[in-house]
């Protein structure tokens, strides 16, 4: 298989130095954003993807990015706003340069999930046309990847549907260095003695998922946080990561997405 030259990458640790660790993420870290519904997972991702999108000049990678919607939760023109918020300053031609460099798949069944990463695995692959200025694809985000949890129980002795996908993702997080960001849904509540013990939620999507993510954010609700300007206060806390880092950031969500506090 022809695989993208690696060299001439930008530093991907720069995609936000605000929701993440200093030097994270790294070329084929797999991230997953993880807790109940309406604890701010997709806008984070929002949030993510402009930042790789958006020109140099104003503040972004530059690069390409893939958005995978498995819950059909996405809202483009929520994305749109905040482009277009964060760009002011530019022409309209600026705001078509970013979306041109985002791709956006719908995943209605797991067997589609896995025919899409299949067929994404050959694309990304695939040198640069000569002559070609198209940026790489530097970001990976699967949206919704807990949605198929119940219609993808295996049989005893059989390997789910999910498992093959999570064997497709670390090809391409291995072989083409971009980073993988996933979110996954609160199922079920903790068990007493994982709060106990301040312990993060069960990983729900297998030991093939769990053995791939480097890095997992664990989302809830973090009301009372002083300087809040509103109840709607959220957190994300590294609950994964190399080494023992301790990382948590609160946030708000406005209209120009999501504000750090």
């Amino acid at each position: 298989m022809l695989l993208l030259p690696l060299q001439g990458r930008m530093n991907l640790s720069s995609l936000d130095t605000e929701l993440f660790p200093v030097g994270l993420p790294r070329p084929g870290d797999v991230i997953e954003l993880h807790g109940p519904e309406g604890s701010g997972k997709t806008e984070v991702v929002y949030r993510l993807l402009a930042s790789c999108v958006l020109p140099v000049e104003a503040g972004g990678l530059g690069m390409r990015a893939i958005l995978l919607d498995a819950d059909l939760h996405f809202d483009l023109l929520r994305l749109v706003g905040m482009l277009e918020r964060r760009i002011r300053a530019a022409a309209e031609l600026a705001l078509r340069g970013c979306l041109s460099c985002l791709s956006i798949a719908t995943c209605h069944t797991v067997s589609q999930l896995e025919l899409t990463l299949l067929a994404l695995e050959e694309q990304v692959a695939l040198p640069p046309l000569l002559g070609s200025n198209r940026p790489h694809v530097g970001l990976l985000v699967l949206d919704g990847l807990s949605a198929f949890y119940w219609m993808d129980q295996p049989c005893p002795g059989s390997t789910s549907v999910t498992e093959r996908c999570c064997e497709v993702l670390s090809r391409m997080a291995r072989q083409q260095g971009l980073v993988l960001i996933a979110t996954t849904q609160q199922l079920f509540r903790p068990q007493r003695q994982q709060a106990s013990r301040g312990a993060g939620p069960r990983p729900l999507l297998g030991r093939a998922w769990h053995a791939l993510v480097t890095l997992r954010f664990v989302f809830g609700r973090d009301d009372g946080v002083p300087g809040a300007v509103t109840s709607k206060t959220f957190s994300m806390e590294l609950d994964r990561a190399p080494g023992d880092t301790h990382f948590r950031r609160s946030f708000v969500i406005s209209e120009d997405g999501v504000r750090l506090l």
